[in-house]
């Protein structure tokens, strides 16, 4: 998985500042260090035999790695 992942945090733990209305507001980022353990998505294989995974809204495609080749 990429390090920032599409959706956003829980934003209970998260402590807001109050600040100026024309100051531009910063979303927190949905890291994999962030996610709490359980569902993260739904990973869907088509009939074609293609495979994509569904986060919250977001629909990525699931594509083969690098073929291993060390023999450990």
């Amino acid at each position: 998985f990429p390090t920032i992942l599409p959706g956003t945090v829980d934003t209970g733990d998260i402590k807001k500042e109050p600040s100026d209305e024309n100051s531009p507001t910063e979303q927190p980022k949905c890291t994999l260090s962030s996610l709490k353990d359980g569902y993260l998505g739904k990973l869907r294989i088509h009939k074609s035999g293609k495979a994509s995974i569904r986060l919250g809204e977001n629909d990525l495609t699931v594509n083969l790695g690098i073929q291993a080749t060390c023999r450990q």
